[in-house]
């Protein structure tokens, strides 16, 4: 029987290496011809794809939360953008009319033939 331990930082999910502790037993015990690859897919807790059903949905879910995050940022900018150009339309619409109503006032003295 083997003994197994990983050390992590505080940033690497505990679930997982919980898991990866169970897998290390396990491919030392069964199947050692990949170890190294193991160990080497291991350094990156993204990379590893864990068994248990609970710790891949959290792991999607986690996915999902990133994504849905950064998408809800980049809508924000394009609202604030959106509203600039709303102001930026009324201040060109507002300066037509003045414009409008200047080129009627100055071609008021004038007769078209």
């Amino acid at each position: 029987m083997y003994k197994c331990s990983i050390i992590t930082d505080d940033e690497y999910p505990r679930n997982i290496a919980v898991e990866l502790v169970l897998e290390c037993m396990y491919r030392l015990e069964h199947d050692r011809s990949d170890f190294k690859t193991f160990i080497e897919t291991i350094q990156d807790p993204t990379k590893f794809q864990p068994s248990d059903p609970v710790v891949r949905v959290r792991a999607q879910i986690e996915f999902t939360r990133d994504i849905l995050i950064t998408d809800l940022g980049l809508l924000l900018d394009r609202s604030g953008k959106l509203e600039d150009m709303l102001v930026q339309s009324n201040v060109l619409r507002e300066d037509a009319k003045r414009f409008e109503n200047s080129a009627q006032s100055l071609n008021s003295c004038c007769v078209l033939v």
